[in-house]
């Protein structure tokens, strides 16, 4: 009996010796997140240089450093400093020491170097064009050099010699998540998005993907050998609702099944407010955003080759503006969006006010198409790929606008490989799209002379695209904000001189999360950039 007693009590001191999770304040909850990716979830990830439609790339990746939107300055992360010289043609980063990725190799200047490389060289890359003015940019990028020559690395220095003068060049970079060389260096950059390395990539961030099951979910946990401070909640799941779309999804987190939605599952406020109607815990968060979401006309080729001459003569692109009714498309969105007559936010500081606002005026439209010869007898083919039903009612607002001045309209929803079918296939006639600005300082963002090079496949007519080309450098090698705005504002007047993309609003990003289930850092996430500051990040049961 004194045996089973003396037993009794060592077991009781050893349990006593075990820390208690939940009397520290650790959860094992995980954090119930959407997996979206634009590429489909079927057999890979999707590289953080192709897009980002869900948490996972900020949470398994790091980026050179973080946009601190609250105090509008850029804080370390994987480079510790950084700078330039006096005339802004050369800058350098330092990278941080001791920064291990998920296998357990070390991180090294080398993978930055590489990094930056694959986003110029990969023909799949959204990004190329922040490193444009980098010397050896076009050689690298047409496969005429396997190395960027304006690049040297030196310890744990990487330098980056530019061909002319840009002051905002890191403004541009910073958010650029780095990849592993030691894993995707001996790839041909035209296959790495395809390898097995996105089955289950390896990021140095603050978490690591733990379980994949394609394609229904996939788990990540905590990176213990973080360089920063560690992420605040142990476990995180990622559940697909892509059979289902974006319903499924909105229902999944009514019913408490998703923590935190993106901009992706909350597409609008007006889906937000519906949501907390229905369940009171859910709360949403305005989050500044350079946003701006237009209709833009493919002038170059459709791989059906249905394509529109109409579409060529400037005044059938004004007829098609003046039948884009903004002011009712903005009010779509609860107050969310604002209609504006370029794509400049009306509240930033590059905005031209100069620029009349544009209603809709149907007998004005026709005049302009009649007066160009313009074929009733076609149908112009709008395409679009948010799957929810604010973007539907703007469909259908859309067809029957275009119905009074006597155009026939066809509207459809891209569905699968979204690169493809925008970039290669273009299968018509105006594409709405969403841009999104991810240079955080700048507070205009403008969409077509920033992205202009990117949308080279719209077919913009030449002497325009070459005046945009000149004010657009001009605008990137200027330090001066006030002689920026001048630019600016040329270039928005000859965007709606032209009617190339017409504006239909500009949108801030609406997040939200159970208040019930999960604590956020409000504060943090409303002023935008791409810091999620994880450690601030706390499951509540």
């Amino acid at each position: 009996m004194k045996k089973l007693l003396a037993m009794l009590l060592a077991l009781m001191l050893m349990l006593s010796a075990v820390p208690c999770l939940a009397e520290a304040g650790e959860s094992e909850t995980p954090l119930k997140l959407q997996w979206s990716q634009a590429i489909g979830i079927d057999t890979l990830f999707e590289s953080p240089a192709r897009d980002q439609q869900s948490l996972y790339p900020y949470m398994v990746f790091d980026t050179l450093m973080y946009w601190d939107g609250a105090n509008s300055e850029h804080v370390p992360a994987l480079a510790t400093e950084w700078g330039s010289n006096e005339d802004y043609t050369e800058f350098t980063l330092t990278i941080r020491d001791g920064v291990k990725w998920h296998d357990g190799e070390t991180l090294t200047a080398e993978d930055v170097a590489f990094t930056i490389e694959y986003y110029i060289a990969n023909p799949n890359s959204s990004g190329a064009r922040r490193f444009q003015y980098v010397e050896g940019y076009d050689a690298l990028k047409n496969g005429e050099a396997e190395h960027l020559s304006g690049m040297s690395v030196e310890g744990n220095v990487v330098t980056l010699k530019l061909a002319k003068s840009y002051p905002l060049f890191l403004s541009g970079v910073y958010s650029t998540m780095i990849l592993p060389k030691h894993l995707l260096g001996n790839i041909a950059w035209a296959d790495i998005d395809s390898s097995d390395f996105w089955k289950k990539p390896v990021g140095c961030g603050a978490y690591r993907i733990n379980e994949v099951s394609f394609p229904d979910y996939f788990t990540c946990i905590r990176f213990d050998e973080y360089w920063g401070e560690p992420a605040g909640i142990k476990n995180v799941q990622f559940v697909s609702y892509q059979t289902g779309g974006n319903d499924a999804a909105v229902a999944a987190m009514i019913n408490g099944d998703i923590d935190f939605g993106t901009r992706q599952l909350i597409t609008d406020r007006s889906i937000a407010n519906n949501m907390i109607r229905q369940n009171a815990d859910l709360k949403a968060l305005s989050v500044n955003a350079h946003n701006v979401r237009c209709f833009v006309f493919n002038l170059n080729q459709r791989a059906d080759g249905n394509m529109k001459p109409d579409l060529m003569k400037k005044e059938v692109r004004q007829a098609f503006d003046l039948l884009v009714d903004q002011q009712t498309i903005a009010s779509f969105y609860g107050g969310q969006a604002i209609d504006s007559a370029t794509l400049v936010n009306p509240n930033a500081f590059e905005y031209n006010t100069d620029i009349p606002y544009v209603p809709k005026d149907v007998a004005k439209a026709k005049q302009l198409l009649e007066e160009a010869n313009f074929d009733f007898s076609q149908t112009i083919d709008i395409a679009y790929y948010y799957n929810d039903q604010t973007t539907a009612d703007i469909m259908a607002l859309l067809t029957q606008d275009f119905a009074e001045a006597g155009v026939k309209v066809n509207t459809y929803l891209m569905e699968g490989d979204l690169a493809n079918l925008i970039y290669t296939t273009c299968n018509y006639d105006l594409l709405y799209l969403a841009g999104a600005n991810s240079d955080a300082e700048q507070s205009a963002y403008y969409f077509q002379c920033t992205s202009w090079g990117t949308y080279t496949f719209m077919g913009q007519l030449e002497e325009s695209t070459a005046m945009f080309d000149e004010l657009m450098n001009s605008y990137n090698t200027t330090a001066d904000a006030e002689a920026r705005k001048e630019l600016s504002w040329k270039m928005q007047a000859l965007n709606y001189e032209n009617a190339y993309m017409l504006p239909a609003y500009v949108l801030n990003q609406t997040v939200m999360y159970n208040t019930a289930a999960v604590e956020v850092p409000e504060t943090a996430l409303e002023a935008g950039g791409v810091n999620y500051c994880w450690s601030q990040w706390k499951m509540l049961k």
